[in-house]
């Protein structure tokens, strides 16, 4: 093992940052919360199209590691029944004062250990946070264990190659103005084939694989000059 390798070993997730956001989950447009502000937009409509096609209305959904709301207050929004877990409580209750809707059951809840029945939920959702655990495996067990039969599991994360360090890792300590450290961790990073293996142990079949790639377009660019993120990024 290199002393590169080893150095990348011994790095830890920060999740800690969450808890300082505040109110700039939805304000910030200079530091790494906007990246995934505006990443969650594309998202949601991924989600919600496939909802769409798979006729699924008004149905019960679980937003695992919810955050500030980004997935949750869109979908409470549209009429389903929508809970929201998290262990960030500052986080939480930003979440809460930005549900236009008022209705939904947000958490504080480890992932590892989720607070509900088995087969409760028609929809989970695990966005953006299998990359920020150390056990992956154990946040798709309680995800399948809570979903019920036939249900749908949405999940976005790393692929681990050179593109997605250099974006996900160094590009937001070079380009954003307001780095934070740590905030992604390379070992952290799932390999598709990783993942697929993953969720076939826990018995998750028609598996629908989509990548997401940023356009290098004037936005992008002017991004990096800039140190902010762009609406039309």
């Amino acid at each position: 093992m290199s002393l590169g390798e080893v150095y990348c070993a011994m790095k830890k997730i920060n999740n800690s940052i969450y808890d300082d956001y505040g109110e700039r989950w939805y304000t910030a447009n200079n530091e790494p919360i906007a990246v995934l502000r505006r990443e969650s937009h594309f998202k949601n409509l991924w989600v919600e199209q496939v909802l769409e096609n798979e006729k699924h209305e008004k149905s019960k959904i679980l937003d695992i590691a919810c955050g500030a709301g980004y997935l949750s207050n869109h979908f409470s929004k549209m009429g389903h029944i929508v809970s929201g877990v998290d262990i960030s409580q500052s986080s939480l209750d930003i979440a809460k004062k930005y549900d236009e809707s008022k209705k939904v059951k947000y958490s504080f809840a480890d992932a590892n250990k989720l607070p509900y029945e088995n087969d409760s939920f028609d929809i989970v959702c695990i966005m953006d946070f299998l990359e920020h655990t150390e056990s992956p495996g154990k946040v798709i067990s309680e995800a399948n264990r809570v979903l019920r039969p036939g249900g749908l599991l949405f999940y976005n994360t790393f692929n681990r190659n050179i593109m997605t360090w250099f974006l996900a890792v160094k590009a937001l300590e070079w380009f954003v103005r307001n780095p934070v450290k740590n905030i992604h961790v390379y070992r952290l990073f799932i390999k598709p084939k990783e993942l697929l293996n993953l969720l076939k142990e826990n018995n998750f079949s028609n598996i629908l694989k989509e990548g997401i790639r940023p356009r290098f377009n004037w936005a992008f660019f002017k991004t990096i000059i800039n140190g902010r993120i762009e609406k039309e990024f």
